[in-house]
Order: structure tokens, then sequence, then C-alpha cells
């Protein structure tokens, strides 16, 4: 984050640290080859010091909705559902303004559903169904 006077001692301590380290990465013979990488959502809260660092800097855009439609697929893809493409379509549709990470997490907390829903009760009752198979429901 951008330095201040709010930040601790060695907060101070470590940014001026990185600054130091990356001066001249890349200027030399001795560092030849050597390639920094950074990735953020807030490019904007990075120290303004350390953002002249990088030469290059390169906009990655939130997914449009063809994107989010196949972000949906690939999470899900290895759960047993019955979702259908039109399914799929709705997601992509009313989730504008999410990242890949975005989605990926709300698949998990998704799947994640039923098992948290199941933690609510105490007691299971064990019935045999219609077609012959015995279960345990809640």
């Amino acid at each position: 984050s951008a330095r201040s006077d709010d930040d601790s001692e060695s907060s101070k301590r470590m940014k001026t640290e990185l600054l130091v380290q990356m001066q001249g990465t890349g200027s030399d013979e001795d560092h030849r080859g050597v390639l920094v990488l950074a990735a953020t959502n807030f490019p904007w809260g990075i120290d303004a010091a350390v953002r002249r660092r990088f030469e290059r800097r390169v906009y990655i855009p939130l997914p449009e909705a063809a994107a989010r439609k196949q972000l949906f697929e690939l999470n899900v893809a290895a759960t047993p559902h019955s979702l259908t493409d039109q399914d799929f379509a709705r997601f992509a549709e009313r989730s504008a303004g999410m990242s890949g990470a975005d989605i990926s997490t709300l698949c998990k907390d998704a799947a994640m559903a039923p098992v948290r829903s199941l933690s609510l009760y105490s007691h299971f009752r064990l019935i045999r169904g219609a077609d012959g198979v015995s279960r345990y429901y809640p």
C-alpha cells in the first residue's frame, strides 16, 4: 500500500527494503533474465514509488458474459448437477462485475450449501425410497 504517516515502523522498513532490492533489477548483466511479476485488484493502493519500478502495466478487464458462463461451467463440471445451459446463461447475466476468482468462490460456496444445511439437523431417519434404495433424511 502507499506509504503514509499512519504506517508502522516495520511496514515502512519493509517497503523501503523492497524498493532497495528492486532498484536496478534487470538493468545490468548480473540481473539479466530476472522477471518481476506482480498482480493486484487495487493498483491505486500501491505505493507510487513501487509502481514506477514496473515498466509495463497490463490491464486485464473483468470477464464478459460469455466468459463468465464458461467459468461457471468449468467450476461445476466435476460436481454432479442438473443445471441447464439456460441456468448458466442466467448466472452469467447476474454476475456482471465479478472476477474469475469471485465466480470460483461463489461456486465453491454453493457446492457446500447442502452440507451446511445438514448441520442444522441433529436427527436423521432411514427411509426406503420407491426405487428400493434406503437413504437418510432429516
